[in-house]
């Protein structure tokens, strides 16, 4: 069902008005099903190196840095904390809402069904993560 989401949202991302870059599309789209899958295993945040957002989006470290601001800038993407020091990643919170929102502001009109699954994977995802778990730790008693 994720990957259904997936493409109904690429779909609707498609019909943005002024259209949106393919990198950014493809980013945002893999971020949100990045967020739900990992929140749906229990972990609060995802930590995706440069080179692996570049990948996601068919472009350059560059591109994909500027691309994952303007995700920032939207809300869809968070920083928790920074990597410090060699290649640790930036761990981002997930909000998949905001793309509905950025969606709408953009009059690419999505689907009612989509915003419903977005809604529910949203609400399954975060149900599921205890308060105060941080990412690649196990909650107390699991």
């Amino acid at each position: 069902s994720i990957n259904l989401m997936g493409a109904r949202l690429r779909s609707t991302l498609k019909r943005c008005d002024p259209p949106l870059p393919n990198s950014i599309r493809l980013i945002a789209v893999k971020v949100v099903k990045e967020g739900i899958v990992w929140g749906l295993r229990g972990y609060g945040e995802i930590y995706p190196g440069m080179t692996k957002i570049a990948k996601w989006g068919s472009c350059s470290e560059r591109q994909a840095r500027r691309n994952v601001r303007v995700l920032e800038d939207w809300g869809l993407m968070t920083v928790v904390s920074h990597g410090k020091g060699g290649r640790k990643s930036t761990r981002y919170r997930v909000e998949p809402e905001q793309i509905i929102r950025v969606a709408m502001s953009r009059h690419a009109n999505p689907h009612t069904e989509l915003i419903a699954e977005i809604r529910d994977l949203r609400a399954d995802m975060w149900e599921d993560i205890p308060p105060g778990h941080m990412a690649g730790h196990l909650s107390a008693g699991s």
